[in-house]
């Protein structure tokens, strides 16, 4: 999946060359996909080349830029630098009054809690987190923010795993085809 991303994010890229407001997603876009097969150093040089890109006044590339920057600690141990860099993009998604966009940084900086230790915290954040997932119908969200959850908190872990394979099954009905063979026979993407 992450070739197929990173073909379409390469040729945005291309497009940014004559279309310079394009530049940051692809940029952003190619960097998260190298995070998603496992290549740090390539994330970071595709990270700086959208931070290069950006817009001064654009919150969401901000939260973006934060997310792929948490992420890319994370990959590295470097989990203060993670819930730094989470914790600023709930801060502007809040500011922007941006619930998918907080969602999201909600479920990174509960990941760096549990990474620092702080499990109580870490459980308010990804509550809050699947309660906006959930009511906006976010499913990309909804199966990896229960999946977290059912791992963290034992005496509810079977209702959150029971939440995370239907948002799954939503999701690939509108998953292409070439992408949504064998998900469902690939009982590990499914099951937490």
């Amino acid at each position: 999946q992450y070739d197929w991303a990173s073909e379409h994010d390469s040729r945005a890229c291309r497009v940014a060359e004559t279309e310079p407001a394009v530049a940051f997603d692809a940029w952003i876009g190619l960097a998260a996909d190298a995070v998603g097969s496992g290549d740090v150093g390539l994330a970071s040089e595709r990270w700086k080349n959208a931070v290069a890109s950006m817009s001064d006044r654009d919150w969401r590339q901000a939260v973006r830029r934060d997310w792929v920057a948490t992420e890319m600690a994370l990959m590295t141990g470097e989990t203060v630098t993670a819930a730094a860099a989470s914790e600023a993009a709930v801060r502007r998604s809040r500011s922007a009054i941006a619930p998918r966009h907080l969602a999201k940084s909600l479920l990174f900086t509960g990941v760096c809690a549990i990474e620092l230790g702080e499990p109580e915290r870490a459980t308010l954040l990804l509550d809050e987190a699947a309660e906006l997932a959930s009511t906006l119908r976010l499913d990309p969200l909804v199966w990896p923010i229960e999946s977290v959850l059912a791992r963290l908190n034992e005496s509810e872990s079977e209702r959150h795993r029971q939440t995370a394979p239907p948002a799954v099954l939503r999701l690939l009905a509108d998953v292409p085809e070439p992408l949504a063979v064998g998900w469902e026979d690939r009982q590990e993407r499914v099951d937490v």
